[in-house]
């Protein structure tokens, strides 16, 4: 990569090679590969000496690289902070996807696709209970017709089919859908 700046083959990695080097390039195209606008290349151009000729305007890329990174930093891209410490721009990036991810929660709340911890723990507390009361009634329910079979096969059919029927009752709980139940 010879005859490249020193922050182009960070910056775009080999998509700089196919960039001409040997002569000038437009400040808008320059401005497009540093992610800044066409009028900040010209400020920083006017601060520092960089030379600017033709029309339409054209600059030497590597003298503008060189320049670039000394005085002004490294490249800022679409959405990047300009001009603001790492440390604020980091917190600013973590608040705005907490931001993001409570605005997700809060409509997936609002379409009844979550619910809250404790809606979820009283459900599945009342279906332990209720599931556990029915199982536990089949003892009393049944006791006296099961003492009079005689025939084993008999009696485990009918306790699988009570605790099958005990077990079952239980898919038909009401949910929890957008509230408390």
């Amino acid at each position: 990569m010879s005859g490249i700046g020193a922050g182009w083959g960070e910056i775009l990695g080999a998509a700089v090679a196919t960039t001409p080097r040997s002569g000038r390039i437009k400040i808008s195209e320059y401005a497009a590969m540093r992610g800044v606008t066409r009028q900040a290349v010209e400020k920083v151009a006017k601060e520092h000496g960089i030379a600017l000729t033709g029309s339409p305007k054209t600059i030497d890329p590597a003298e503008a690289d060189r320049v670039w990174t000394e005085h002004v930093g490294p490249r800022r891209g679409p959405g990047a902070d300009r001009g603001v410490a790492p440390e604020l721009a980091r917190a600013r990036q973590r608040k705005m996807d907490a931001d993001a991810s409570l605005a997700e929660l809060n409509l997936a709340r609002a379409r009844s696709e979550v619910v809250s911890v404790e809606d979820a723990r009283r459900l599945w507390f009342r279906l332990a209970r209720t599931t556990r009361d029915r199982v536990l009634s089949i003892a009393d329910r049944e006791a006296a017709e099961l003492a009079a079979m005689t025939d084993p096969a008999m009696v485990a059919y009918k306790l699988r089919k009570d605790l099958s029927d005990a077990l079952a009752g239980a898919e038909s709980e009401p949910q929890i859908v957008g509230g408390k139940k």
